[in-house]
C-alpha cells in the first residue's frame, strides 16, 4: 500500500527526509486540522481485502494520546465531478464522508443506495 498524489494535495508531509516517505495530503484549514491522504493498493493487497475483508492500521504516537481517525474507500472530494453540497461537515472521523448525501450515493452507486461500513 502505497500513499499517492490527488487533485487537492496541498502539503507534502516529511518531504526531503530520507528517513521517511513522502506523504501527500490535503490539509482542510478547518478548526480541527483535518488532514486526508490517498493510498492505493496493489494487485496482492486487493485479493487480501477481498479474501479478508480487512484492512489494518497502525500509528506511532510516541506515546501521546491517540487522535481520532476516519478510513473511507470514498473521497471526501466528490466523485466524478460531483462535490457533495454538505461539505465541510461531512469530512468527519466518526461517519465516512458524504455518506448522508443521497446525489453522492447515487453517484458511487449507479443509483443503488449502499451501505458503506
Amino acid at each position: 500500500m502505497k500513499a499517492i498524489e490527488f487533485n487537492e494535495v496541498n502539503l507534502r508531509i516529511a518531504e526531503n527526509q530520507d528517513e521517511y516517505q513522502t506523504l501527500p495530503v490535503h490539509k482542510h484549514g478547518d478548526d480541527v486540522g483535518t488532514v486526508t491522504a490517498c493510498f492505493e493498493l496493489d494487485d496482492g493487497e486487493i485479493e487480501q481485502v477481498k479474501s479478508y475483508g480487512t484492512i489494518w492500521l497502525s500509528f506511532l504516537t510516541f506515546g501521546r494520546s491517540f487522535q481520532p481517525v476516519g478510513m473511507s474507500c470514498l473521497s471526501p472530494f466528490g466523485v466524478d465531478g460531483y462535490e457533495c453540497p454538505h461539505k465541510p461537515e461531512h469530512l468527519c472521523a466518526m461517519r465516512n464522508p458524504c455518506v448522508e448525501c443521497a446525489h453522492f450515493k447515487n453517484a458511487i452507486s449507479g443509483g443503488r443506495v449502499v451501505a458503506v461500513k
